[in-house]
Parts: C-alpha cells; sequence; structure tokens
C-alpha cells in the first residue's frame, strides 16, 4: 500500500473515531488542545514511526541524516515479522527509539558534558504532563494499528 493511502486510512479512522466520541461521549476531550494533539501525533506516527519504518521506505527516508540511528533497527528486525505485529510491534517500535533517546541523552552527558536537563526535571516533566503523554502514546498504538488494518484490507 502507497504511504499516502496509509496517511488518509488513519486519518479516515481518526476523524470516524471523533464522530463516535462525538456521540457517545466515550473520552472526554479537553478541547480544543486534546484534538491538535491528537491530529499532530497521529501525523508524525504515521509519517516517521510507520511498521513499515524497518525497510527502505518513504518513512524511512524521511528521517533524512538521522535515519543513521535506525540502521540498528532495520538491520536486527525483519520486515513484516517484527514491527507488523498488532500492538507488539508497536512496543518494538517505541522501545527502540526510548533506548535510543536515552542512550543518547548519557552520552551527551559523559562525553561531550551537555546538561540541557538534569534527570530529575525529565521525570518531573514527564509526571506533569503524564496525561498528554498517555495520548500521545495511545495515538501512535491507533496509528500503528491503522497501518496494519489497511495492509490486511488490501492484501492481494
Amino acid at each position: 500500500m502507497l504511504d499516502r493511502e496509509h496517511i488518509l486510512f488513519n486519518f479516515g479512522l481518526l476523524g470516524y473515531l471523533f464522530w463516535f466520541n462525538t456521540l457517545f461521549d466515550v473520552v472526554h476531550l479537553n478541547l480544543p488542545v486534546d484534538p491538535l494533539i491528537i491530529l499532530f501525533s497521529t501525523l508524525i506516527f504515521t509519517a516517521f514511526f510507520s511498521p513499515d519504518i524497518d525497510v527502505k521506505s518513504s518513512s524511512l527516508k524521511r528521517w533524512g541524516l538521522l535515519a543513521i540511528f535506525i540502521l540498528p533497527f532495520t538491520h536486527f528486525l525483519k520486515h513484516g515479522q517484527t514491527s507488523h505485529k498488532p500492538v507488539l510491534g508497536y512496543f518494538y517500535i517505541i522501545g527502540y527509539f526510548t533506548i535510543l533517546a536515552v542512550a543518547l541523552y548519557f552520552v551527551g552527558i559523559s562525553l561531550l558534558d551537555i546538561r540541557l536537563l538534569e534527570l530529575g526535571t525529565v521525570f518531573s516533566f514527564v509526571l506533569h504532563y503524564l496525561r498528554y503523554f498517555v495520548l500521545i502514546f495511545m495515538t501512535g498504538l491507533l496509528a500503528h494499528t491503522g497501518h496494519l488494518i489497511a495492509d490486511k484490507l488490501t492484501k492481494k
């Protein structure tokens, strides 16, 4: 399936969920911030953290020079096996980028003596905005699952 079709499918799915939520008020959204976060994170996760990131796809090409950090992920994980599992694949992708971010943080501190944020400040920030981190995480899971559903629907 083409990349633009994945993006259209995910935003169609997102539109349906917004409509369903408007009818039944399943999730109480704090307007207007939450829908904007959901829309933006759906775009980011669909475009940059796609299950197809483990092959030479348009989502990998969007990383540009930063794609060098994704090469270990693409080397060790086979396409269609790991990242294309419904929930587990999303955790693989998020886990890899979390480990990468933590490693780069500590490399920046130890080698370059860069101290932009102390670790306690990072944890305080995360706890204070935990609701938004969970919202972004769940939106990423929705985008990942939407990608897999679109692949299944168009598989020949």
